[in-house]
């Protein structure tokens, strides 16, 4: 599946009765929390997931650090693919000391 289709449409986390994709949950994150949002009221399902605690996260959290990776993993390997198509070379820049 590619990586918009599985962000738009695979369910990320359910509250009753509201589901969210990973897409609706970043935005709703975002929008919530972000450093632009000015309004004082959160949403309830965002509410009641944060009185839930997975793995010492959030539950609104927790999701996103398993898609973070996908987004990671599926980044390194279009670099990897790039790299062997000869389409990107990787520059690397010593540091200098002294």
């Amino acid at each position: 599946m590619p990586l918009r289709e599985y962000t738009d449409k695979a369910l990320a986390t359910f509250i009753k009765p509201y589901d969210y994709s990973f897409r609706e949950l970043i935005l709703s994150v975002a929008q919530q929390y972000g450093s632009s949002h000015e309004d004082k009221d959160i949403d309830e399902p965002i509410a009641q997931m944060r009185s839930l605690v997975i793995g010492g996260v959030e539950s609104h959290i927790a999701p996103l650090i398993g898609y973070a990776r996908r987004v990671l993993d599926a980044g390194a390997k279009f670099i990897l693919y790039s790299v062997e198509k000869g389409l990107y070379q990787a520059r690397y820049f010593a540091k200098k000391t002294g």
